[in-house]
């Protein structure tokens, strides 16, 4: 692998907080995780305003937390953390919201969706939907246009907004102006060829990959294009779309099969690869110039779907 040096640097400081972590041990591993972020995670600008609240779900109320400045407009970005459905919450992801509600005019929401093995799929993708849909029917209780409204996530949390972005379309729901996966989980066909040729990747191997959906199907066979959004029968009328994949990764080729479909039914998307890059370098954001350059699309496409 020709790693970027400062991504090998990420990966050292990052794989130490698993030295001792039991593999399957839910408990262990979500206290390394939360270990990792806080490691990773800067102190909250004082131009910030943050404020946590809850939205009614399917089946529970969902934390949020909302992030603004004195500058944001009444665009909105709904952020789903990743974590392979199994690790992550509100304070995970602040590094990453922090950023985007300080470089976009965006108020930034993010879902602490319910994790598995003790809530399978449909739990987060249920949350995920109840979030967009209480936004978008209650767009003057948060203070935003329902007609200006961005979904973003990581990993698992690309996998729930590409399943979120195919709902709102299959319910009717307001157009969303786009749509951004970072490195996400969109297909389950493991033939592609990064399941194999990035097959013990760093931070994420094809058998974390099918640990991961284990946990999130209990090694049921689901036929939901909602938890496989790749495998839609259309992909017409979807929003805008921005893919962010890295080159090591098990996950890479399902952003390539996806765009490619998107662009097949004539939906605006957009690709860039992350070169020298691995899965959960979206934290090495400030050390690595490669992650920097990802971010960087991201901004870019947010102003200019906003704008």
């Amino acid at each position: 692998m020709n790693l970027e040096p400062e991504i090998e640097a990420f990966i050292s400081k990052t794989e130490c907080f698993y030295t001792n972590n039991a593999c399957g041990n839910i408990t262990e591993e979500r206290n390394a995780y939360n270990a990792l972020c806080r490691e990773f995670t800067p102190p909250v600008p004082e131009d910030l305003h943050t404020r946590d609240e809850l939205i009614r779900g399917k089946k529970s109320e969902i934390p949020v937390r909302c992030y603004w400045t004195e500058n944001t407009s009444d665009a909105c970005l709904i952020y789903f953390h990743g974590g392979g459905f199994v690790v992550g919450n509100l304070d995970s992801h602040d590094f990453v919201c922090m950023r985007l509600a300080m470089d976009t005019t965006c108020k930034v929401i993010a879902v602490d969706y319910r994790l598995a093995p003790e809530h399978r799929f449909p739990a987060a993708f249920d949350d995920c939907a109840s979030v967009l849909q209480s936004v978008q029917n209650r767009a003057d209780r948060f203070g935003v246009n329902q007609s200006k409204i961005l979904l973003c996530g990581d990993s698992a949390g690309g996998n729930l907004v590409a399943g979120v972005a195919l709902a709102n379309r299959d319910n009717g729901g307001t157009a969303l102006l786009g749509q951004i996966m970072v490195y996400p989980r969109l297909t389950h066909d493991y033939s592609l060829p990064s399941y194999t040729e990035c097959a013990n990747a760093p931070l994420l191997s094809t058998e974390d990959v099918h640990y991961y959906h284990d946990a999130y199907t209990n090694r049921e066979k689901i036929d939901s294009h909602y938890l496989a959004p790749a495998t839609a029968r259309s992909f017409s009328d979807l929003p805008p779309a921005l893919l962010l994949p890295v080159e090591y990764d098990p996950l890479r080729d399902d952003s390539y099969l996806y765009h490619e479909k998107l662009l097949a039914a004539r939906v605006e998307s957009e690709l860039h690869l992350g070169k020298g890059l691995v899965h959960g370098c979206l934290r090495a954001i400030g050390a690595s110039p490669q992650a920097d350059l990802m971010y960087a699309k991201i901004l870019d496409f947010v102003n200019r779907q906003v704008n």
